[in-house]
């Protein structure tokens, strides 16, 4: 119970997701779900309610789904809940800071509003088309896949985690964390397949929200084009803004720099390496040795 506890409050209620969500953290999930759990979505989330969540129970400490027990053997692991992690484009956080910058304020919140709509409806589309749950039959146990309702609860961010010694990168990105209980369409309470979710259906997730996210900067005035980008392996079809300014977004990029510095690095050491090995040959063989 502590380590769970603790594995809660430090991955959901860490000052990170809380202290920098610019929006209040939002319960996304339908009627079902949210009746079956005995969660209000007009009220904020407690820590209390969402330890029950995860460890399978309502809110009112009814147990919905099976957790594991001192009594299992040692090792035995079930995820409780998982993060998926939805970023705008880099051209889209660098226009949200602009606006904020010259005060269009109003512009700036229908953005990060509109980016958390795109996340519910992206939801609502998933579970609509997806199998995600597994439901069992027959003498033999045999699991077969079935569709049903899930809830998430989002984290929205505006820069990225912080780095010591570095400016604020801008860096939309939501955290839409899912617990592992999810109510079937037969009306039971289930774990959620998330092997399956990350393995194929992650990519489809964020396409779902870039296109609704895409719709609205083209509806307001901005010129867009399609890109292609990877989420976890996975193609996800995404989008940027037409005109940007590519050497002031590398400028705000730190993950960028890193691996810039860390190929430089990389690469200076491999240069390092073969001239040593020719320099050892050359001794060897009594020759000049070459130079750097």
């Amino acid at each position: 119970d502590h380590e769970r506890d603790t594995l809660t409050k430090g991955i959901v209620y860490q000052p990170y997701l809380l202290q920098s969500s610019v929006l209040a953290p939002a319960v996304m999930a339908d009627r079902r779900w949210l009746a079956g759990i005995g969660l209000d979505p007009a009220e904020p989330i407690g820590a209390e309610q969402w330890l029950r969540i995860i460890d399978g129970q309502s809110t009112t400490g009814t147990q919905l789904v099976s957790r594991p027990t001192a009594e299992q053997p040692e090792g035995i692991q079930r995820t409780v809940m998982t993060d998926f992690v939805v970023s705008l484009p880099k051209s889209i956080s660098m226009e949200y800071f602009h606006l904020r910058q010259i005060g269009h304020h109003q512009t700036a919140d229908a953005l990060l509003t509109i980016f958390q709509r795109s996340i519910a409806t992206g939801l609502s589309d998933l579970q609509d088309e997806v199998k995600m749950f597994r439901v069992g039959s027959g003498s033999l146990g045999t699991r077969t896949a079935c569709k049903g309702s899930l809830g998430a609860v989002t984290f929205l961010h505006e820069t990225a985690r912080p780095v010591a010694g570095s400016a604020e990168n801008p860096h939309i990105h939501a955290h839409v964390v899912i617990p592992n209980m999810g109510l079937n369409e037969f009306g039971q309470w289930t774990a959620v397949n998330f092997y399956a979710l990350r393995k194929h259906y992650l990519g489809f997730f964020n396409t779902l929200v870039m296109q609704e996210m895409r719709q609205w900067c083209e509806a307001n005035g901005y010129q867009t084009e399609g890109r292609q980008f990877h989420e976890t392996r996975k193609p996800c079809a995404q989008f940027d803004l037409f005109h940007r300014d590519l050497d002031l977004e590398e400028q705000f990029s730190l993950r960028g720099r890193t691996i810039k510095e860390t190929i430089e690095k990389r690469e200076s050491q491999k240069r390092s390496d073969l001239l040593a090995k020719l320099q050892a040959k050359a001794r060897t063989a009594g020759e000049p040795e070459p130079a750097r």
